[in-house]
């Protein structure tokens, strides 16, 4: 399966742009973005997990069925992508996660005990105060794809050797 984002560059393009124009590379282990879309009661969450030199380790899609605000699909989305860092058993590395979505980039900051959401009460507790930041739309169109076409299709996922 190929994703393309909307500018119609593949995942691996869409990665290298963004590391090559606009992020500070953090001495993070691991780089983490993730998006959500959602349409009536249909959800999906995208993200794609890479080294901090850019290399794609995987990158997955899931659909959620249900009656989910935007900012919690959001949060779905970075307990999508820490499962996955968990089920590698690299959930102990230091992970840097990057969302548009400014207003759950502050809650996770503040460490926010507000989620009557229950992931989003344990991503909270397992992050680091600075481990999720702010990244432009624009930059995000990796894991924007990828969620925009899981809402529309099935779950996938995709881990590199």
């Amino acid at each position: 399966m190929t994703v393309k984002s909307d500018r119609g560059l593949s995942l691996e393009e869409e990665i290298v742009h963004v590391l090559a124009h606009n992020l500070k590379i953090p001495d993070s282990d691991f780089l983490v973005f993730t998006d959500a879309s959602v349409r009536e009661e249909t959800v999906g969450v995208g993200w794609v997990i890479t080294r901090n030199n850019g290399r794609i380790v995987c990158y997955g899609r899931r659909t959620f069925k249900g009656d989910y605000t935007s900012n919690q699909a959001e949060v779905l989305a970075v307990k999508c992508a820490y499962d996955q860092l968990d089920s590698m058993d690299w959930s102990d590395c230091d992970v840097k996660i990057y969302m548009d979505n400014s207003s759950v980039v502050e809650a996770f900051e503040r460490e926010t005990r507000l989620w009557e959401f229950e992931p989003g009460k344990e991503v909270i507790q397992e992050l680091s105060e600075d481990a999720v930041e702010w990244i432009s739309r624009n930059y995000n169109r990796a894991a924007d794809a990828l969620s925009e076409s899981a809402r529309l299709s099935m779950n996938y996922s995709y881990q590199a050797d």
